[in-house]
């Protein structure tokens, strides 16, 4: 997004991926889970807070976030289920 505004955009288009799911087991792997999904809003939120003018931001999420890591190192989910949620989603 910054190097966008840097390039001169006034408007950008965030396509996020990352689920903010409200609640992460005490297992390693979810908590490494949660892990990047903090620190994807939290670079989102520094960009933010960075921006030097103001532009037009529009956010396309899916409403239900994509299963990630646990469900499919689990075999809860296929890569084949997530390719046809994200293309159901976009």
């Amino acid at each position: 997004m910054g190097e966008a505004l840097r390039r001169g955009a006034d408007e950008v288009w965030l396509v996020w991926c990352i689920g903010n799911t409200p609640y992460w087991g005490d297992g390693p792997l979810e908590q490494y889970v949660h892990m990047i999904e903090m620190s994807a809003n939290g670079a989102l939120f520094a960009e933010l807070v960075a921006a030097s003018r103001p532009f037009a931001l529009h956010v396309v999420k899916p409403a239900y976030p994509l299963p990630l890591d646990p469900e499919f190192f689990a075999g809860r989910v296929t890569a084949d289920t997530l390719m046809e949620m994200g293309y159901r989603d976009a």
